[in-house]
């Protein structure tokens, strides 16, 4: 005949129920008994025989990466772990079979380098080492979160999968596999992280006028700057989004060309509380205090670690009165890094352009959105000046404008920033040599354009055509009194 399943009930087959146990080296199960039967006349005689089904080993692991099921690298669920930050990956082992297993006999590992599972506690059982048909056994490993975008050798990363449900612009999962095993049988479970979505930093170039009749050059003072922010994918109350978590400001002085000093300040003001480091790169903060139009003073921000528990964050960048006029190529670098407490009360903000200026067809903004969250502001000696980055003059007075051709004089009344921010820079910002002396639109239509007019060339100048800078080509062009300059191609 044919063996039965005897772990499905047979109405018209005799069995014995909890009598298979190998002489004791099984869980009871099931048996098939059948009698024989031999008569003749006069006589008969009975006998049992009987048979078990093989108990069948099972086996299932379900892994966690820090808490959270994460089995699919584009779910919401998936943590998201900065580089070098701590990770540890639990798996779950049940045993779904019919037989024990002794714990020497249960195997898990990782298919990820460094990632070596260990027996940490039993979930549930009776304690006695044996992984008993039902009990749930827990694994664990730690490790540090790679940076998914530069991984290690050997470790691997699926790129673009995550997402947040396609809620996110794609960055690369670290998805690892959990494999259980034991005598006759396997099983195996995925699990992912991400890191955060670091949007790419701003960069550019702010510069100051003092409308003292001023030239409107933006030279009077000027400074690159960077802001480099970092988001934290969270779900307060179901609502997911990216929350910002970190902020670095850094700034760097380039000139000064004013017969007016300044307080330049960077201000921000975030939900809750932020922990905060001024570092000063290239010299400690002047002591000495510039005294205000209104008699209030003011010095530059040490450097040092701060605490905000209200998230007012009021940095003093630069004192320009320590410096000699006019002096350019200043080289003096602050580095302001902010640490939110609580990213949950900060979702990223993408900010709205501040101004633009309409040229013909085309409209020219003078802040990119994440700049225009961030106010760099300047306090002055004369002139009740007290400037923020939003403010605007008009222009009352142009016979200061010098070395400017008549048909690029600011006419009478033209509106211009009193700052003037350039985003996305991959060339040199100007300096006195190089003089802007068009409306703020026009100076943006240079660097599309390499209107030649739109500068002051106090002496030569070589525009090279091809030099390649960070993110492109840069049309110059560049002040080279006094070098040796040999470009590629000469105009």
């Amino acid at each position: 005949g044919v063996a039965v399943d005897l772990s499905i009930p047979q109405p018209t087959v005799t069995t014995m129920e909890g009598v298979c146990t190998l002489n004791q080296t099984q869980p009871p199960h099931t048996a098939y008994v059948n009698e024989g039967t031999a008569s003749i006349p006069g006589a008969t005689d009975s006998n049992k025989s009987s048979y078990c089904n093989p108990l069948i080993p099972g086996i299932s692991i379900v892994k966690y990466t820090n808490g959270f099921l994460a089995n699919d690298p584009n779910g919401t669920d998936v943590p998201v772990i900065e580089p070098t930050k701590p990770v540890t990956w639990t798996y779950h082992v049940t045993n779904t079979g019919e037989l024990p297993v002794a714990m020497a006999d249960v195997v898990v590992t990782d298919n990820q380098p460094g990632v070596s599972p260990t027996y940490d506690m039993e979930l549930s059982g009776n304690g006695d080492n044996i992984l008993d048909p039902g009990e749930v056994w827990q694994y664990k490993a730690t490790g540090t979160a790679v940076d998914n975008s530069k991984p290690p050798q050997g470790v691997t990363i699926v790129q673009d999968a995550c997402t947040k449900t396609n809620t996110v612009p794609p960055s690369p999962a670290y998805v690892n596999t959990g494999t259980v095993t034991i005598p006759g049988g396997t099983d195996s479970a995925d699990s992912s992280y991400c890191n955060p979505l670091t949007y790419p930093p701003e960069n550019g170039y702010l510069g100051i006028e003092d409308w003292i009749k001023g030239d409107y050059d933006y030279n009077d003072f000027g400074f690159y700057f960077r802001i480099e922010e970092t988001t934290d994918w969270l779900c307060p109350g179901g609502v997911c989004g990216p929350y910002l978590s970190h902020v670095k400001v850094t700034t760097t002085a380039k000139i000064y060309d004013s017969n007016m000093n300044h307080l330049i300040h960077l201000h921000r003001v975030f939900s809750g509380g932020v922990q905060y480091t001024v570092a000063r790169l290239d010299a400690p903060a002047d002591p000495n205090p510039l005294v205000l139009f209104d008699g209030t003073s003011g010095a530059e921000t040490p450097g040092g670690s701060y605490t905000s528990a209200a998230g007012d964050i009021d940095v003093t960048l630069y004192n320009t009165a320590k410096y000699t006029h006019p002096q350019k190529l200043i080289n003096e670098t602050v580095v302001v890094d902010f640490s939110l407490d609580n990213p949950e009360l900060n979702p990223r903000d993408m900010g709205s352009y501040v101004r633009s200026y309409t040229v013909g067809s085309t409209t020219f903004y003078d802040l990119n959105p994440i700049m225009g969250n961030y106010d760099f502001w300047e306090e002055g000696t004369i002139y009740a000046s007290r400037w923020h980055l939003k403010d605007t003059h008009t222009v009352d007075d142009n016979s200061m404008e010098k070395n400017t051709p008549a048909s690029r004089l600011l006419p009478v009344t033209t509106v211009v920033p009193f700052m003037i921010v350039v985003p996305y820079t991959d060339w040199i910002p100007p300096f006195e040599a190089t003089t802007i002396t068009g409306p703020y639109a026009l100076f943006r239509d240079f660097y599309m354009t390499g209107m030649p007019d739109d500068w002051y060339l106090p002496c030569k100048v070589v525009f090279d055509r091809n030099l390649v800078m960070p993110g492109g080509i840069s049309w110059g062009p560049y002040n080279v009194c006094n070098q040796v300059f040999i470009p590629m191609v000469t105009k």
